[in-house]
């Protein structure tokens, strides 16, 4: 694509009128016509102009309001983690509770009596004996 210049002044040092240059090419006697069929295209495109900027506003209202994808991904991640913390945190609990349960809920049994110790004296010689039963009244 090449870049044309714009016509600056003229050989003779006046400036180049190129829509007015004396009714030669390029101008000619619908010109006038063609200029006023472009001013009516600019209008009917800033009227367009400002009805697309009215809805580009209204877009980027929106956009400020949604939720990206990121902010979703976020808040799904947030929950996930939230309920794996409370599942593991109800799992501690139920097996503390069912373990205190277990442990004071059937009475353990008491220890059996230690037979009693019996200690033998013995007996010297010439020593009397004890009784061992009583005499009758």
């Amino acid at each position: 694509m090449t870049i044309k210049k714009f016509p600056e002044d003229g050989k003779d040092g006046a400036p180049r009128n190129p829509v007015a240059d004396g009714g030669g090419p390029p101008y000619d006697g619908e010109m006038e016509a063609r200029i006023a069929k472009l001013a009516e295209f600019f209008v009917e495109a800033g009227t367009e102009l400002r009805a697309i900027d009215v809805r580009l506003g209204k877009i980027e209202m929106r956009l400020d309001v949604t939720a990206t994808r990121a902010d979703i991904q976020e808040s799904a991640n947030a929950t996930i983690k939230w309920v794996v913390a409370t599942a593991a945190l109800l799992g501690v609990a139920a097996i503390t509770v069912m373990t205190f349960v277990l442990n004071n809920a059937i009475p353990k049994a008491s220890a059996a009596a230690p037979a009693p110790v019996v200690i033998a004296v013995p007996v010297q010689p010439g020593a009397q004996a004890a009784p061992t039963a009583l005499p009758a009244k």
